[in-house]
This record gives structure tokens, sequence and C-alpha cells, in this order.
């Protein structure tokens, strides 16, 4: 259970860099699903 939570948390980091990087990159490409990126980000903090 706690390893599945970490590995869930560890995930979630990877996915926060990747949106990190292409928001610097271009944020056109994150515009196509700008309320995704935002529930996720709440669910995160």
């Amino acid at each position: 259970m706690y390893a599945e939570l970490k590995r869930k948390r560890f995930v979630g980091f990877l996915n926060i860099s990747a949106v990190k990087s292409v928001n610097e990159r271009g944020p056109q490409l994150v515009s196509k699903e700008p309320r995704s990126t935002a529930e996720f980000s709440r669910a995160i903090a």
C-alpha cells in the first residue's frame, strides 16, 4: 500500500516535470487541455 502510494507520487512528479518543460517550450501545446492540467495540479497539491 505505502509502496503503491510512493510510486504514484513519483509518477505525478514526473508528470509535473513534463508539464513544466512543455510550458517552457511553448504554452500553445498545453493550451489544448488546460482544465485537466489544472485538475492534476490540484490533485498533487
